[in-house]
């Protein structure tokens, strides 16, 4: 049985649209997460840079906050 090229890419077509209206929510999922921590982790180092007195506990949130925020922009997308 042989397929020609413009079958076979006719099919592939139609299989990566399958796909991607099948990932759609999963992709839509992981960029709301990803807005949600960009903005989250910044508020969070934004009010505990500015409005608190430094000491052990404030240093290490804020170390967590910004080591979540630098993983949230370059491993999510």
């Amino acid at each position: 049985m042989f397929i020609s090229e413009r079958e076979r890419r006719e099919y592939l077509g139609r299989l990566q649209e399958q796909t991607t209206l099948a990932m759609l929510p999963s992709m839509v999922f992981i960029l709301l997460m990803a807005l949600v921590g960009l903005i989250g982790n910044s508020l969070v180092l934004y009010v505990y840079s500015r409005k608190f007195r430094p000491n052990a506990s404030l240093i290490f949130i804020c170390v967590i906050a910004a080591s979540d925020l630098v993983s949230n922009v370059l491993l999510n997308p």
